[in-house]
């Protein structure tokens, strides 16, 4: 069984992730609805322009047929007619608030989705400055005896009388063929699935 207790070192950048998701995700959810009602109010402007549009013509015909007298019915028709085209005024006025609402909201989500990817990052540069503090401190003894050994072996006199062009200094000839293990085994670690690049 593992154990997937996140680290108390770990748990103020954490939380501080969590807080960043919560507030770039409530950002979001603000910002779809506002599209919707955008949308919606756009479809029920034109749904409201395209009635009056075809109402208008039928209105004024039996109004001329009616001689000018306005009957019950034709009183109620204009009032509908005018509150239509009212109605439409209001979704135009109501376009310009959510409009507006929306331009604060994509600033509020920019700003919200950088602070959520900074937190991610000090998050996992807290962990990986861990984990490489972990493993130079705790599993390097065997490699840093090799690389003793090593040094003391080419410091010794008789390690440049086997035909090595030039003179490299001990430490620096170490550290470089450590350096290029190292680097090709990143390099493996980095061309490995990603499932199996952490694993034991």
């Amino acid at each position: 069984m593992s154990d997937n207790t996140i680290p108390e070192y770990l748990q103020p950048a954490l939380a501080q992730l969590e807080k960043a998701r919560a507030a770039h995700l409530e950002n979001a959810r603000l910002m779809d609805e506002t599209v919707t009602a955008i949308e919606r109010a756009e479809q029920e402007k034109n749904a409201l322009a395209q009635a009056d549009g075809n109402d208008a013509d039928d209105w004024r015909t039996a109004f001329r047929a009616a001689g000018g007298v306005l009957s019950d019915e034709l009183k109620q028709r204009h009032i509908e007619r005018v509150a239509r085209r009212e109605l439409v005024q209001e979704y135009d006025n109501l376009a310009v608030v959510l409009n507006f609402e929306r331009e604060r909201l994509k600033g509020a989500c920019d700003s919200t989705a950088t602070a959520y990817r900074k937190a991610h990052h000090h998050l996992l540069s807290l962990y990986a400055e861990h984990e490489l503090e972990h493993a130079l401190n705790e599993t390097c003894e065997a490699l840093v005896r090799a690389m003793h050994l090593s040094i003391l072996v080419q410091e010794n006199p008789l390690a440049n009388t086997t035909g090595h062009q030039g003179y490299v200094a001990p430490e620096k000839a170490v550290m470089q063929q450590v350096k290029s293990s190292l680097e090709q085994k990143i390099n493996r670690c980095k061309s490995a699935s990603p499932a199996s690049r952490f694993s034991g």
